[in-house]
């Protein structure tokens, strides 16, 4: 269940995470004012991240300690989406999942990429008789399609476009 998505704010990226309102019938406190959530990033590494009430009756809640290494870890910047799924996972015994995305412009359309730690500089997954490296973000949108009816718009718009 889709807890909170949010796009990310300057606020958001050099301090703390501001929660809306609403997620926090879903975020157990336990009375208190903060709880360290065990959440599963995208790259299945497990992550403590403290989620507080602000006090004196203003309960908005805000993500702090663990979140600004996450957004270090991911190079999250402003405009990116942040997405937090309650999930069971028994094996962490994590009960949270986070994702981030970044809309990325190809040739015209948005195209809303999942990212993990490692997508800003990955091996090519084609067979190549060199090391690779692929860093652009329109390649890395490329290499991150798995079949080919997500590979053909993209096609079909270099062919248009007369790069291929």
């Amino acid at each position: 269940m889709e807890l909170l998505n949010k796009q990310l704010k300057p606020t958001d990226i050099k301090h703390r995470f501001s929660v809306p309102s609403r997620s926090l019938q879903h975020i157990d406190f336990a009375g208190e004012f903060s709880v360290d959530l065990r959440v599963k990033d995208s790259s299945g590494e497990l992550r403590a991240i403290r989620c507080k009430k602000r006090a004196r009756g203003y309960d908005k809640p805000v993500l702090s300690k663990g979140w600004r290494q996450y957004v270090a870890d991911y190079e999250l910047s402003v405009g990116d989406r942040v997405v937090l799924l309650a999930e069971e996972d028994r094996r962490l015994g994590s009960h949270y999942r986070i994702e981030a995305k970044r809309t990325i412009i190809l040739f015209g359309h948005e195209v809303c990429e999942k990212f993990s730690s490692t997508t800003t500089a990955k091996p090519a997954k084609w067979n190549s008789p060199t090391t690779t490296i692929i860093t652009h973000p329109v390649l890395l949108a490329m290499e991150s399609c798995t079949s080919m009816l997500q590979l053909k718009p993209i096609q079909a718009h270099m062919t248009n476009c007369h790069l291929v």
